[in-house]
């Protein structure tokens, strides 16, 4: 019953053992933004991009965590904590082109690794929080008590059994059930858990009963997610690409910067892309640069989850060798992307991209599904 009590605990708040488990990494996903989460997925990304367009492709991205996972080698138990890190940090993606009517025009193979990624990092540091230390001395206290003294205040011992672990499990959310059991429960944690005023003594903020003690472990986890919620990205990729002949055609090498604000509302969007093409003379190799800055608005739903982003940024493009006939050197654009989240794995990016010089309005449609994390 107790390890039933416990399993519960842990599974609504999360706490870490040795190393990270499956459900911490399913709540630090929960606080990623869309536009996040096309830079780096947390598990797997199935992607339709430029639906609106002559040309479109498809787009498959997992990180090495996210394909490992599920198999015996990826068993969390057998992993390190800065393996898990890594593997979360590694990401491989294939693409494939196609043109208007879906004839295949060529594929692209990607690497991505993230050289900063405190999101995650931090995240595992939970450990060390009061939330946690308060979790687990309510943990504790728990696993102390008889409950074969409970056993009367039910009718029959299939009540007990099924009432014990209501009480655990309203306890932990805080819920007020008013039974007699309920209540001689508490009255029992209350006399076990504040015997020794000095084990919920938080910077000299006593706490006093078990609903309280409760109370501030949630503002404490709520504090630690918006702060981790905020922390930066930082990624750089190599990503290859064919012809319809299957010949290489292009390397683009990519890095980008994401960083949320304070209130985690703002998401602050760097990126930097440097292409070498083959333009089928070898006399005349085509290198480019692409620039974007920008910021990324969230609108948050109760959970705190993302359901809908604005991002407004501007793009510089440069050929820096050998421009093309009607092509010009340079070009700046203003763009805003608007991200609908309309169920919980499934994004629909907008793409708006006018041209300052030549007043040109463009649109992309896309289409995103992040799945795996529930698997």
């Amino acid at each position: 019953m107790k390890r039933l009590c416990l399993l519960l605990l842990f599974c609504s708040f999360g706490a870490l053992a040795q190393t990270q488990t499956l459900n911490q990494i399913e709540l630090v996903e929960k606080t990623k933004s869309g536009n996040f989460k096309d830079v780096l997925a947390g598990f797997h990304q199935l992607a339709f991009k430029t639906l609106s367009q002559d040309e479109k492709n498809i787009e498959f991205n997992t990180t090495l965590f996210g394909a490992l996972k599920n198999s015996e080698y990826g068993s969390l138990r057998n992993m390190s904590r800065s393996k898990i890190i890594f593997l979360r940090n590694t990401q491989i993606g294939a693409k494939v082109n196609f043109d208007n009517d879906f004839n295949l025009k060529g594929y692209a193979l990607e690497g991505k690794f993230a050289l900063m990624n405190k999101r995650d990092v931090d995240f595992v540091n939970i450990r060390g929080t009061n939330a946690n230390r308060l979790n687990e001395l309510l943990q504790s206290k728990i696993n102390t008590l008889d409950e074969m003294n409970y056993l009367p205040l039910f009718q029959s011992e299939a009540e007990f059994e099924n009432g014990i672990n209501e009480i655990y499990a309203a306890i932990h959310s805080g819920v007020n059930l008013g039974t007699p059991a309920y209540n001689q429960v508490i009255k029992d944690l209350d006399a076990l858990i504040f015997a020794d005023p000095s084990a919920v003594d938080l910077n000299g903020a006593k706490l006093a009963t078990v609903q309280a003690l409760i109370t501030q472990r949630d503002a404490d986890l709520a504090n630690f997610y918006s702060a981790t919620a905020v922390k930066p990205l930082w990624t750089i990729s190599a990503k290859g690409a064919t012809d319809t002949r299957n010949k290489f055609e292009r390397v683009d090498f990519e890095s980008v910067f994401l960083r949320g604000d304070e209130k985690n509302w703002i998401e602050l969007d760097l990126r930097a892309k440097f292409t070498y093409a083959d333009t089928g003379n070898v006399n005349l190799p085509r290198t480019a640069f692409n620039g974007k800055a920008g910021v990324n608005i969230k609108l948050k739903n109760a959970k705190a989850e993302s359901i809908f982003e604005t991002k407004f940024y501007g793009e510089f493009n440069a050929v820096l060798k050998n421009v093309l006939p009607d092509e010009e050197k340079n070009s700046v654009l203003a763009n805003a992307e608007i991200r609908i989240r309309l169920l919980e794995d499934l994004w629909v990016p907008l793409t708006l991209k006018y041209d300052v010089e030549h007043a040109n309005l463009l649109g992309f449609l896309n289409l995103t599904f992040n799945f795996g994390d529930g698997s």
